[in-house]
């Protein structure tokens, strides 16, 4: 389970989200899938849950999501976006 740093900022714009990390002053821009996967994390979903709710969304081979995903995962984690639970 994943949660978001208390200390940032999320906009959403369009079907991107912007990311402002107080600590750092760093903005991160999110495309579409990132902005997904950031939604489901505020609610409360699972990497498992994450990647078969994108595997369906996107009709993509679960393997190809589920790489996508963990990447993505370890590097809001390494930009302290995230933490884990």
């Amino acid at each position: 389970m994943y949660i978001l740093n208390k200390d940032l900022e999320l906009e959403k714009i369009d079907d991107n989200t912007l990311v402002f990390i107080y600590d750092s002053g760093k903005f991160f821009k999110l495309n579409s899938m990132g902005s997904q996967i950031m939604q489901l994390i505020i609610n409360k979903k699972t990497s498992v849950e994450i990647i078969k709710i994108l595997a369906n969304d996107y009709d993509a081979p679960t393997s190809k999501i589920e790489k996508d995903v963990h990447k993505f995962l370890d590097e809001m984690i390494r930009n302290k976006i995230l933490l884990k639970k």
